[in-house]
């Protein structure tokens, strides 16, 4: 059963959320790879904001963004930020849900059925 966390931060920001404003899907590494290569030096070596959507699927946006922003306005099962690997920094960090705008208490399933 996945956890699905719903955005309970300031509605100004999630009502800033536009269709084409949202994070990059990334299903492969040759999708992470061409974002990468897509973004200026400086954002290419600070660490990223990630969401995983209700469909499973991670989205990936500079870490500027807004989290609600990278995940379209909608719920998400895990979202933080992504540190680059490096010798000394071989895992991502990651962040709690809460802590980016997302309600603590999470739902369950898909439905949205309270869990």
């Amino acid at each position: 059963m996945n956890r699905r966390y719903d955005y309970v931060g300031p509605a100004e920001i999630r009502d800033d959320v536009r269709p084409d404003n949202g994070g990059r899907p990334i299903t492969s590494l040759d999708d992470l790879a061409a974002w990468l290569n897509g973004q200026r030096q400086a954002e290419r070596e600070d660490p990223f904001t990630f969401v995983i959507d209700v469909d499973e699927t991670l989205r990936v946006a500079p870490q500027r963004s807004e989290h609600v922003a990278c995940a379209g306005g909608g719920p998400v099962l895990s979202a933080g930020e992504i540190l680059r690997p490096s010798a000394d920094r071989p895992l991502p960090r990651t962040l709690s849900p809460f802590r980016v705008g997302f309600d603590a208490r999470p739902r369950a399933g898909r439905g949205g059925d309270e869990g």
